[in-house]
């Protein structure tokens, strides 16, 4: 039996386990490790990059003096990261919530400004009869507030949780809140959506739970609008370095050549479901029509599995945001990339092969390759068919 070695790499908040087995560098997050630490923690983006990749991926190859560019930054766990280790990120995506929770996890917010606006948030909820009311010393109507056109999604909320919700958004919509103290209310509202639904919690796709008991929406949202606030007083962020997050197709971002001192990708796999079915709720509660998100994903970064001619799409598309991702870096610079291989009719398509060639091909070199091994708290699939992520180190000649 071959010899087996085992060694861990120290990173601050969690072990990485990383194993050399049959000759082949595997990497493993152990079952009890944290990946929704600190403002990870904010919104549960199903399909998350674990961040203790992005962690490692930094520490190895990230330097604070260049700018570290994620084009698909989904929940923002490089930017999160990179704000951590004191680098200059660019985060970009096409779905607005991806950049809404990408926006809020990455600022601080005064302790002080959001304690005082949760305390109004919590009296007027508590007190709220007939409609009438005050919020941060303005007078409110919203008797009977009238539900939002979710597009067909108020299916999956019950009368009372669908009365509740509207009333939760209207005073956020309509309170004096700044900006950014507004978009970290509308992070823990949208970040309950399924919670309080009739929606399956585990699943990518949104799909009513027959078997499910909701939680009650006004309790359930303060809860963690509550806990995000304790996070947010501990962040360990300064206000540099700074982190923008800018809506960008990833094949085209707007960066000079030669700008980029690392890119990490981790595309969405061939045939999963796209991130907005994940988030159709939240879309519609902010006012989109999920299918619409839907069809910019398949543009740039979504699922092909029952798009026409989709298998050419994603890899001509994979191709461009690679060669992107090349234009964008410096000379001898890394991009890292995580990908799982795709299924097509029962047929495995080797993405990880097909990426070092593509990557090949537009000038850069492999420099390291290696297996994440999932497990279940770190995105397995649940018919347990996909036991593992391929991960490529490659650089800019």
């Amino acid at each position: 039996m071959p010899q087996e070695m085992t060694r861990r790499i120290s990173i601050p908040v969690d072990e990485l386990i990383i194993q050399n087995l049959n000759g082949r560098e595997v990497w493993e997050i152990p079952h009890s490790a944290n990946s929704r630490y600190l403002s990870h923690g904010y919104f549960r983006y199903i399909g998350k990059f674990p961040p203790q990749l992005a962690r490692a991926f930094i520490q190895s190859y990230g330097d604070p003096n260049e700018l570290l560019i994620d084009p698909m930054c989904g929940g923002g766990t490089s930017l999160i990261e990179a704000k951590m280790a004191n680098i200059r990120a660019f985060g970009s995506d096409v779905n607005p919530i991806a950049l809404l929770v990408s926006r809020v996890a990455t600022t601080v917010i005064p302790a002080d400004k959001l304690d005082r606006t949760i305390e109004d948030l919590a009296s007027t909820l508590t007190v709220y009869v007939g409609g009438q009311g005050t919020l941060g010393g303005r007078r409110l109507s919203l008797k009977s507030p009238k539900p939002p056109n979710l597009f067909g999604n108020d299916i999956y909320f019950d009368a009372l949780t669908l009365h509740q919700l509207t009333l939760i958004k209207a005073l956020i919509d309509q309170g004096p809140w700044e900006i950014g103290v507004r978009d970290f209310l509308t992070v823990a509202f949208v970040s309950i959506l399924r919670q309080v639904s009739r929606a399956n919690v585990k699943k990518m796709n949104t799909e009513i739970d027959e078997t499910k008991r909701a939680k009650p929406a006004i309790p359930t949202f303060l809860a963690k609008v509550r806990r995000m606030a304790d996070i947010n007083r501990g962040l360990p962020f300064s206000t540099t370095p700074e982190i923008v997050v800018q809506e960008h197709d990833a094949r085209a971002l707007p960066h000079a050549d030669n700008s980029a001192g690392l890119v990490i990708l981790h595309p969405p796999y061939m045939t999963n479901t796209a991130f907005s079915e994940s988030v159709q709720l939240p879309l519609a509660w902010l006012g989109w029509k999920h299918k619409d998100i839907w069809h910019r994903e398949l543009r740039c970064r979504g699922s092909f599995l029952h798009e026409p001619d989709g298998l050419r799409k994603y890899l001509v598309g994979w191709h461009q945001v690679l060669r992107e991702a090349h234009r964008l870096l410096k000379p001898g610079a890394r991009c890292c990339i995580v990908i799982g291989d795709g299924q097509i009719d029962y047929v495995r398509i080797p993405m990880s092969s097909i990426t070092k060639e593509f990557a090949t091909d537009i000038g850069f070199v492999v420099e390291r390759e290696l297996i994440h091994r999932l497990n279940n708290n770190t995105g397995m699939t649940l018919s347990h068919k996909m036991r593992g992520q391929n991960v490529l180190i490659v650089a800019k000649r």
